[in-house]
């Protein structure tokens, strides 16, 4: 007779239960691990790669696909009610929103064969990791951070990056003047003909105000503003929730990461790294781009980055744990 557990068992049940990390919840061992790793030499391994897709996008179901990442006119109404993933509240599409949506899906499946992710950890300060990140086909980034003078650190290519609310409100004031505007302007410059991921859904206090980012980035033409559905992201940040046992809100990191599987065949990453030290022993700032020591915690840095480590192991993605060389 059929085992009924495994009869019960969800998507989502068997996804966790291949890759949750089972790894110490003692940082310092984990590190001793991890200086273990560095030292061998990564596989790419496309047997687990593969089953790794089919297990994801079964886990995910339809609101977790690729077509879904970004909000189109394809998967988007007017007069559809969007909710934001971390507001009991929604918005109503209007026709002015829906008009500014790409008209077909962006990213489709299989379109590049290897693709860098690139986090701003302080790691990569230092790294000479540039000519390996800008080697790929397509290059995320994050939350607009710096290449001009990290080039050889972090390459000079930029492809996609996102955007935080907070970075505008506490940077630029949420462009409230001409002058906030224009350093603003100066900044995406080095982003020219990228596509900007904006969670205009997250918040509802920050929707607006990055409805006007988008705004002035059209303008601009500097870029082209695009808008995370808010739906895939709460499909993504539910499996992660269970994978790793309660983290906190899913980073953008591990949300973008996760949501390219299908897009990009190799997957390297950069710069994602949680502890104030590194495998040397030496202090990692927070960013590649700034002094600021220690992490945030209002996400679950360390239970993210062991659940990005099994994949390592498995050898579906390669995670860069030093320098380049």
């Amino acid at each position: 007779m059929p085992n009924t557990e495994t009869i019960l068992m969800t998507p989502i049940s068997i996804f966790s239960q291949k890759y949750a990390p089972r790894y110490t919840p003692n940082d310092t061992e984990f590190l001793g691990h991890l200086g273990v790793i560095h030292k061998q030499t990564w596989k790419y391994n496309k047997r687990n790669a593969k089953q790794f897709r089919v297990d994801l996008r079964a886990a995910l179901g339809n609101e977790g696909k690729l077509q879904n990442f970004i909000t189109t006119r394809q998967n988007t109404q007017i007069g559809q009610k969007l909710n934001f993933y971390r507001h009991r509240a929604s918005s109503t599409v209007s026709k002015s929103f829906w008009r500014q949506l790409p008209k077909t899906v962006l990213y489709k499946p299989g379109l590049y064969r290897s693709c860098s992710v690139v986090g701003s950890s302080g790691l990569l300060k230092g790294s000479l990791c540039g000519n390996h990140i800008d080697k790929a086909d397509f290059i995320f980034r994050f939350n607009l951070a710096p290449i001009n003078g990290f080039k050889d650190d972090v390459g000079r290519k930029t492809n996609f990056t996102t955007l935080n609310p907070s970075f505008v409100r506490k940077r630029f004031n949420w462009l409230k003047t001409p002058e906030n505007c224009s350093r603003f302007g100066d900044l995406m410059k080095q982003f020219r003909g990228s596509h900007l991921w904006l969670p205009a859904f997250a918040l509802r206090s920050a929707h607006t105000h990055l409805m006007k980012v988008a705004h002035m980035v059209r303008k601009t033409k500097v870029a082209t503003p695009i808008f995370g559905h808010p739906d895939h992201y709460t499909a993504v940040g539910n499996l992660w929730e269970r994978t790793l046992n309660g983290t906190r809100w899913t980073t953008t990191g591990l949300h973008v990461l996760t949501s390219v599987f299908d897009l990009c065949h190799r997957i390297d990453v950069f710069g994602f790294w949680p502890f104030p030290k590194s495998l040397a022993g030496e202090d990692v700032p927070y960013h590649y781009h700034d002094s600021v020591l220690g992490v945030l915690k209002f996400h679950s840095f360390t239970k993210e980055f062991r659940g990005i480590m099994k994949l390592h192991e498995l050898g579906i993605i390669n995670v860069h744990l030093g320098p380049c060389t």
